[in-house]
């Protein structure tokens, strides 16, 4: 694909052989469909397969026995494949290919988690039907994953690099909430919805009507005394939701039972993974109420939205990248290992134009301008600081039109820790 530097429309140009292919996503919030999508007969997207991972390094991929019953790490193998990435100041192009050919390089074979990382028995994981770890920095995610054996590591910058590249060539288009669906993006993060009933050992809170409405059944609650305090309770499973006939609705909840105060307040914030595994077509979003519905690229989970990621293996210092090439070094401090990006990002927060480029790292594209728009070039926000920053990406569960796969936040230190965010494993053979 090719896209003209400058442009406005997020729309990009088809070459070679890609040119009258079609691809679609299914977004569909009411039904599960079986969409057109030419890609999925082509390397290497043909080749991007849903696997588990389980504790002694097996890998059983979907359609094989036992598959269904295998305990371990849901993942994503993306095949290695030729590509060829240039940037003339003119044009910028991707170039795929299953053969090597002049002027491609090859890239690396990775497995990346379907699903955001979650803790289960103090083990980083990737399943379904679980909540994503929070309120941990980067240098703890990574040691997490690093515990898991020999390979795994956080979601570096190349591998979200690739299947930025994947995605561009196989749509199209920069836009990437229109194409998959607007993902867990606006859910109800606010400090209004009080409890109206104090309750001990209970599994219901009680609010108004009219901020009940705000909330669906398989929807997840938190309770306590502030957006981010979970004193009440963190990642409760709406299970009914009941008027009371006295002004007030009942929103019934899974787990055990707690005491609810009357200082509390209830609230959402990142929501259950696995509501995709029913999709029939290769990338779209799950069945559920828009902002609110998980969505998928080729089995990745929330590619974009829920929580956002954070990325391994570059560090941001007053706006200049700084790239480590050896993950054995990525760490949270600016060593001999990180090297400088031949460009400086952006320094005014806003929607992204154009990402920068340098030669000796393709894979490092920051955005550089902020003249795009919600539905204009990039189509993604922008977030920027001075000092030194550890990037997210993707956005979070209240980021609404700002979020997508070029969504890129560096506002954050290093040890920043919060209920937005989170991170992503990453295994290489």
């Amino acid at each position: 694909m090719r896209r003209v530097l400058g442009a406005t429309t997020p729309i990009l140009e088809r070459l070679g052989d890609a040119v009258g292919l079609v691809a679609n996503a299914d977004t569909d919030l009411t039904k599960h469909n079986i969409v057109q999508n030419d890609f999925d007969n082509i390397y290497p997207w043909s080749h991007m397969r849903n696997c588990i991972i389980d504790e002694t390094g097996r890998i059983t991929y979907e359609g094989e026995a036992g598959y269904n019953t295998v305990v371990g790490d849901w993942m994503v193998e993306v095949p290695s494949f030729y590509l060829k990435h240039t940037h003339d100041g003119t044009n910028l192009e991707y170039w795929i290919s299953e053969h090597p050919l002049g002027g491609y390089e090859k890239t690396k074979k990775f497995y990346i988690a379907r699903f955001k990382t979650a803790e289960v028995d103090e083990v980083h994981v990737s399943r379904p039907h679980t909540f994503p770890r929070v309120v941990m920095n980067r240098g703890n995610f990574r040691t997490n994953a690093q515990a898991k054996g020999e390979g795994w590591q956080l979601e570096d910058l190349y591998a979200n690099y690739i299947a930025n590249v994947l995605f561009k060539v196989e749509f199209a288009h920069l836009d990437s909430q229109l194409i998959l669906g607007n993902g867990v993006t606006s859910v109800r993060y606010t400090e209004n919805d009080l409890v109206q009933l104090a309750e001990e050992n209970t599994n219901r809170v009680v609010l108004l009507d009219a901020n009940a409405n705000y909330y669906n059944v398989g929807e997840a609650i938190s309770i306590g005394t502030a957006r981010g305090d979970m004193a009440g309770g963190q990642y409760r499973t709406i299970l009914e939701i009941n008027g009371l006939g006295n002004g007030t609705t009942e929103l019934v909840f899974d787990g055990e039972p707690i005491n609810v105060l009357s200082t509390y307040i209830a609230y959402q914030a990142g929501q259950i993974s696995g509501k995709t595994l029913e999709l029939l077509a290769s990338s779209g979003t799950a069945i559920g109420a828009n902002h609110r519905s998980s969505i998928s690229y080729r089995g990745i989970e929330d590619i974009f939205g829920n929580v956002w990621e954070c990325i391994d293996g570059v560090l941001i210092s007053d706006h200049r990248g700084y790239v480590c090439t050896d993950p054995t070094h990525y760490g949270d401090t600016l060593t001999e290992h990180f090297k400088p990006l031949g460009y400086k990002n952006a320094d005014t927060n806003g929607y992204a134009g154009e990402m920068g480029y340098d030669s000796n790292y393709p894979f490092a594209e920051f955005t550089v301008d902020t003249t795009g728009g919600s539905a204009t070039k990039y189509c993604d926000y922008y977030y920027q600081n001075t000092g030194l920053r550890a990037p997210f990406v993707g956005g979070d569960f209240v980021s609404g039109a700002s979020a997508g796969l070029r969504y890129w936040a560096l506002i954050y230190s290093p040890g920043s820790a919060g209920i937005p965010l989170g991170a992503r494993l990453l295994k290489k053979p």
